[in-house]
């Protein structure tokens, strides 16, 4: 699966891509930048993130379809973060927050001090579906 991090000021994931039980990237971009200054960061089937973010950008009211597991979280500008859903459905959140398999792992690490990038790191060594750049 993956390791999304933000903690209020950044944002980081892993890079690893893997599909049944195989690897095929090391080096996909999980977290990208909206236009507007949203960073927003990915987990689950990663087919049509893109078309996800230019939903975000857009006024279109419905969403595109996303797949299981899905889910998403944004970090506003202000520092506010909010979590989407496949549906397209908002919910406000608190930083620092973790999504992914390696989530658990990340909110420790800033739990304890760490921040975004040194939190996904540390959760590579220790979620098997967490990895590459």
């Amino acid at each position: 699966m993956t390791t999304i991090a933000c903690d209020g000021r950044t944002m980081a994931g892993d890079g690893i891509i893997t599909a049944n039980d195989h690897i095929c990237l090391l080096d996909h971009q999980k977290v990208k930048r909206l236009k507007d200054g949203r960073i927003v960061g990915f987990v689950g089937n990663s087919y049509n993130w893109d078309a996800y973010a230019e939903w975000l950008e857009s006024d279109q009211a419905e969403p595109p379809k996303m797949y299981e597991n899905f889910c998403c979280i944004v970090l506003m500008p202000n520092g506010s973060v909010r979590s989407y859903d496949q549906y397209g459905r908002s919910f406000p959140e608190k930083a620092p927050i973790a999504i992914g398999s390696g989530a658990r792992f990340a909110l420790a690490a800033m739990d304890l001090g760490k921040d975004a990038h040194e939190a996904v790191a540390y959760a590579c060594t220790r979620d098997i579906y967490s990895g590459g750049v």
